[in-house]
């Protein structure tokens, strides 16, 4: 009889437990776990790039520890010598002159403060909103650096370059770039920065990638902190069937100040024919990032195989996702090292591949790939730099219908083994996960993630240490729901005691706002929203698109609006918007990655007003 009470005891804890915990079984652990890490080479998956047969190896590491300690005692004229001996045996492609294949960038420096308005600090930016959007921070002086990509339908996108000398508190407009030819727009949340300091001034690195006329090209480009020194290069050449996108960058600025360099990964995709893509990511380095005209060295560009893992035969609906850090092993060797997500290959393909090479790509690369049974998205890593080896990859990973969660991987010991964790894994959909280490810091990584409750875009963030995590704070305002899709969140930190600081788009990218700390205030760098004098209904773009576009809309007075998604047979799909609006320009993103390819309507109407337009779905 005891057994038996002890037995309907256990039944109703169990029952008590289960009925009133969420619904967070997701990941079969608490906590972490150690990770299955293999060299093991798939057959028909990814392949590791190609081992370096240079027979110059050992040449070049001689003359790679000399130019390290050239480069520490700030000796330009003989790390130029250095740096230009180890090209030559390493067979580097040298960029003398910036690569202006592309549609044509003019630049203007503005250096206005933003207008503070209600203790909202305003600009007037497009009011079509914001592709994307991401921050840097200068290790010495601590300035913050915002980088946005407003939309501008009508012609070609702006750059816009925002700083805070105070934390985030109160922001000015240094600098602008915009393209000469009409039609050139920004790809979605494509930006990276990297902000330098050399000692005396603060510089601003950003890569991005644009599409124009059915072309995509990656770029680089650069601003002094007072606006002046405008660089741009387009990376590589692009043309209808060799795509360059998503590009993302690392410096070692906290190690060398007056002599870094800037390492830039990028995806390079030759369309071969249908269903037959060849996907590999190309390594440039900005050999002397404060020069008036940079010296740019593409590193092992020879072949398919490119700097990091690589496939061959791909089909459309596959995409390369890379991300790339630095960290200084032992006080001596610079190591770059890759992440790479081939999205939608194959089941085989969802492990975490990872590429790491010594003393800026001139050595034969270490290859490992980390288990992962689930489809994930757009990887993000970052190492502190310094001693320790610690680091970090956090992606939004899959788990079922239109639920992803946030996790990661973590190492302490420069990538030789890692452990997985989940930093979300509520029922809410996660949509993107950023990291970023506080340079030069020895374990400090800041990591920011936007998901959706209660139908409200939230934008989180949290600190990772050596040992331990900090508390979840949710950055946006109760009355600001983050952007999903266009302009998602960005980590960031402001070097105070209150360290946290992120920049992200309201719905639909409409506005970008920065959250100056954990228990600071939300400011704003925002649209004018004016109210338009008719209804109307904009092309969708981009068109065609895969799998997200965008759809602008104009509401004169206040409304029930709906817009609903339909197929070609007129079978309704889903509805974007069903609510009362209040008068002004809207935006609203269409994320169609669970459907087929094909043409397909979407229907406003508000009032007496009806529109239709078509939209068509390439994958």
């Amino acid at each position: 009889m005891k057994t038996l009470n002890l037995f309907y005891l256990f039944i109703i804890i169990f029952s008590f437990i289960y009925l009133t915990v969420p619904a967070q079984d997701k990941p079969s652990f608490i906590g972490e776990k150690q990770s299955v890490v293999s060299t093991q080479v798939m057959p028909g998956g990814p392949q590791p790039p190609m081992i370096n047969q240079n027979s110059n190896t050992a040449e070049i590491d001689r003359l790679s520890s000399q130019l390290d300690l050239a480069r520490r005692n700030g000796d330009a004229e003989l790390a130029y010598q250095l740096q230009s001996q180890i090209g030559y045996l390493n067979g580097d492609k040298i960029l003398v002159s910036p690569n202006l294949n592309g549609p044509p960038v003019f630049a203007q420096t503005i250096n206005k403060p933003v207008e503070q308005k209600d203790n909202i600090y305003v600009t007037q930016l497009p009011s079509f909103g914001n592709w994307s959007v991401a921050t840097s921070t200068e290790l010495n002086s601590g300035r913050i650096w915002v980088v946005t990509a407003p939309y501008n339908p009508a012609g070609s996108d702006t750059c816009k370059f925002f700083a805070s000398d105070n934390g985030g508190r109160n922001w000015f407009l240094v600098n602008q770039f915009f393209f000469g030819s009409s039609g050139a727009h920004f790809t979605i949340n494509s930006f990276q920065a990297e902000a330098l300091n050399d000692g005396t001034n603060g510089w601003i690195y950003a890569v991005g990638s644009i599409s124009f006329n059915n072309i995509t090209y990656s770029f680089v480009t650069r601003f002094k902190g007072d606006g002046s020194n405008f660089y741009f290069s387009y990376l590589y050449t692009s043309t209808s069937s060799v795509r360059e996108y998503w590009p993302r960058m690392t410096s070692d600025n906290w190690k060398y100040s007056t002599l870094p360099y800037i390492c830039i990964i990028n995806t390079q995709d030759s369309m071969i024919a249908a269903n037959n893509h060849t996907l590999c990511s190309k390594l440039t380095i900005v050999l002397s990032p404060y020069a008036a005209t940079p010296t740019i060295a593409y590193r092992n560009t020879e072949g398919i195989a490119g700097f990091s893992w690589f496939t061959l035969g791909a089909s459309d609906s596959t995409y390369l996702y890379n991300d790339i850090a630095w960290y200084d092993s032992a006080g001596s060797a610079n190591v770059l090292i890759a992440v790479s997500n081939f999205y939608n290959l194959s089941s085989t393909a969802n492990n975490v591949y990872v590429s790491q090479v010594d003393n800026y790509g001139t050595s034969s690369p270490r290859t490992l790939f980390i288990s992962e049974t689930n489809k994930y998205l757009y990887p993000s890593i970052a190492f502190t730099g310094e001693g320790g080896g610690n680091g970090i990859i956090v992606y939004r990973r899959f788990f079922s219908g239109g639920d992803w969660d946030a996790a990661y991987q973590r190492t302490t010991n420069f990538g030789s083994t890692w452990t997985m964790g989940f930093i979300d894994y509520t029922t809410d959909t996660t949509f993107f996960v950023d990291a970023k280490a506080v340079k030069g810091s020895n374990g400090n990584i800041k990591v920011a993630w936007t998901n959706v409750k209660n139908g409200l875009g939230q934008a989180k963030y949290e600190s990772f240490s050596n040992t331990s995590r900090g508390d979840t704070v949710v950055m946006n305002a109760v009355n600001l729901s983050a952007s999903t899709s266009f302009g998602i969140e960005r980590a960031g930190y402001n070097m105070t005691s209150d360290d946290c600081f992120s920049a992200w788009c309201t719905t639909g990218g409409q506005s970008v706002f920065v959250t100056a700390g954990c228990t600071g205030t939300t400011t704003g760098i925002i649209n004018n929203n004016t109210i338009p004098f008719a209804y109307k209904l904009n092309q969708n773009y981009p068109n065609p698109f895969n799998p997200t576009t965008r759809i602008n809309y104009a509401i004169p007075k206040e409304g029930l609006v709906t817009l609903k998604i339909y197929d070609i047979t007129g079978r309704e799909i889903t509805t974007l918007v069903n609510e009362v609006k209040s008068p002004g320009n809207y935006a609203v993103d269409f994320n169609a990655i669970n459907l087929s390819s094909g043409v397909y309507f979407y229907k406003l109407i508000s009032g007496s007003f009806s529109d239709v337009k078509k939209l068509i779905l390439v994958k």
